[in-house]
């Protein structure tokens, strides 16, 4: 019943029942889903927390941690109310990845998140389509006219027609975000061959989800999705079909793309973004260094957010906020990297079968997060979870069971080593492309 609670608490995720039906809008729906699913995994909860399992779990370390950073950020200032307010929006977050990781025990159950996810996140961007191409009029659907960063003959300013969104998705790249991860897990079920010819049915929603992603025009919802379909071609087929494919693709991209293939770091939202990343990473060359300027002051410091959640944490959590932040992948990428040494030793092998497209969803998330800011949400910690209790699976199905990373001097030291090497890169990349002037 508790994982019930759950599984709905992420349907709600992409599906607002709030949104579809008007009537339901005084209802607190994904609170009540949220209470149920909490009570229900209250020793799931607890469990994650005790202080040897958190140990053998450093990517949960890292999550506690951030809640810690959060107030941190704001008590340096003085500001309790914002120490209260940053903890307060972040600890549901972090809820929902201890449930997930604490009731994701079971490949069963991991199958089932996953075409929960998918499910519902296909159908929200269906929805986004139908209003999008004016089949139905959705009145929670609501899409923008940006501008193209390229021009006319004569020097007029272009504006196109973006697709949006519902509920946390309504910005095209959050939507693209959804668009690469359920991507990823229909072409994982498309390819299990012991389906059958039901199996063909996936090119289904794989085509929906293409033709969606084209209608974001969004260049980093590209980035994300290529960067996703090649991590899937290497762990699949090796670099001697990885490499062709990606140069077959490349002018195809350039041809059809427009305005997502167009990346243009000199000019246009391409600069505007890394002076966004430059203001913030300027903050960090001061007293704010190691606890940042406070969670949620990106915007009023800079205009406008980050749009990287790497530069937005670092800038907003200091160095010790946005390492631990950054943790949590460092640790799902080496955890997921270590894997490959004991593929052949697990007992579920379905689990080895999956690994190149967990590898895939997570590479993709984390391009996406180059032009966004989302330190903060769910979407975010689902993925960071699903690859936790991925190998926390694999990591059981081992005998004798074998863990890929514990939180140690020699992990800790890498860690702080892998942050620092990050920081600078943001820094030198900052400093190389900025145009000022």
């Amino acid at each position: 019943m508790a994982f019930l609670f759950f599984i709905l608490v992420t349907a709600t995720l992409f599906l607002r029942p709030s949104e579809i039906v008007p009537d339901l809008q005084g209802f607190r729906i994904y609170e009540f889903l949220m209470v149920g699913a909490i009570v229900g995994l209250r020793r799931e909860i607890f469990e994650q927390c005790r202080l040897d399992r958190l140990r053998t779990q450093p990517m949960t370390i890292c999550a506690v941690g951030l809640l810690a950073a959060i107030a941190m950020s704001h008590l340096q200032h003085g500001f309790l109310y914002g120490a209260r307010w940053g903890m307060e929006i972040y600890y549901k977050t972090l809820l929902y990845f201890l449930m997930l990781v604490g009731t994701v025990t079971t490949w069963s159950r991991f199958q089932t998140l996953l075409l929960s996810v998918c499910f519902c996140g296909t159908v929200m961007v269906g929805l986004c389509v139908i209003d999008y191409v004016g089949i139905v009029d959705l009145e929670f659907v609501t899409h923008i006219t940006d501008r193209d960063d390229e021009t006319t003959i004569t020097n007029e300013e272009k504006l196109i027609w973006r697709m949006r969104g519902t509920g946390i998705f309504e910005d095209p790249n959050d939507l693209c975000q959804v668009i690469t991860l359920c991507g990823v897990i229909c072409y994982y079920f498309f390819n299990r061959r012991e389906s059958g010819q039901r199996r063909y049915l996936w090119i289904v929603p794989m085509l929906l989800l293409a033709t969606a992603l084209f209608y974001t025009h969004s260049r980093g919802g590209l980035l994300a999705t290529v960067a996703a379909g090649m991590t899937t071609l290497v762990f699949q087929y090796g670099t001697r079909v990885a490499v062709p494919a990606a140069f077959a693709g490349v002018p195809a991209l350039l041809v059809l793309g427009g305005r997502q293939s167009s990346i243009d770091l000199e000019d246009g939202t391409g600069q505007d973004r890394i002076q966004l990343w430059s203001d913030g990473l300027s903050c960090l060359k001061s007293s704010d260094f190691l606890f940042g300027i406070g969670m949620g002051e990106y915007a009023d410091m800079a205009g406008l957010v980050a749009h990287n959640s790497f530069v937005h944490a670092y800038t907003e959590l200091g160095v010790f906020g946005g390492t631990l932040f950054f943790g949590m992948f460092f640790f799902a990428f080496l955890g997921l990297y270590r894997f490959r040494w004991v593929a052949g030793e697990l007992q579920n092998q379905e689990l080895t079968r999956f690994h190149p497209y967990m590898c895939a969803i997570l590479v993709g998330w984390t391009v996406g997060l180059l032009s966004l800011s989302r330190c903060y949400v769910v979407p975010t910690y689902l993925v960071l979870a699903l690859s936790a209790a991925f190998l926390n699976l694999s990591s059981q199905s081992l005998v004798p069971q074998k863990l890929f990373s514990i939180w140690d001097r020699l992990h800790v030291a890498k860690l702080t080593v892998s942050s620092a090497g990050c920081l600078l890169g943001l820094f030198a990349f900052v400093k190389l492309f900025a145009r000022w002037g």
